[in-house]
């Protein structure tokens, strides 16, 4: 096992929280949005997303192929059937 604490594990949350809540204040100023500027940051954001489901699944891998590889799966029909739900 591993020597991380529930207090240490509730800090890094709570760092965590705080980061995301920092994050959302410039929304507070900019009323009115531009689409260039969201485009922007929804394309940050997305790589961001893509750079840490890489690093999570080369983890997977490294614990348990078959796993991470049913997980992987089951995501991805929860995307495609969400997908499908929006087009009807």
């Amino acid at each position: 096992m591993s020597d991380v604490s529930v207090t240490m594990v509730f800090l890094a949350a709570l760092v965590t929280a705080l980061a995301t809540g920092l994050g959302a204040l410039p929304l507070l100023v900019i009323r009115g949005s531009e689409r260039r500027a969201l485009g922007v940051a929804n394309a940050a954001a997305s790589g961001v997303m893509l750079g840490a489901s890489a690093s999570l699944a080369f983890q997977g891998i490294d614990r348990s192929a078959w796993r991470t590889v049913v997980g992987m799966l089951v995501g991805l029909v929860f995307i495609v059937r969400g997908l499908i739900g929006v087009a009807t």
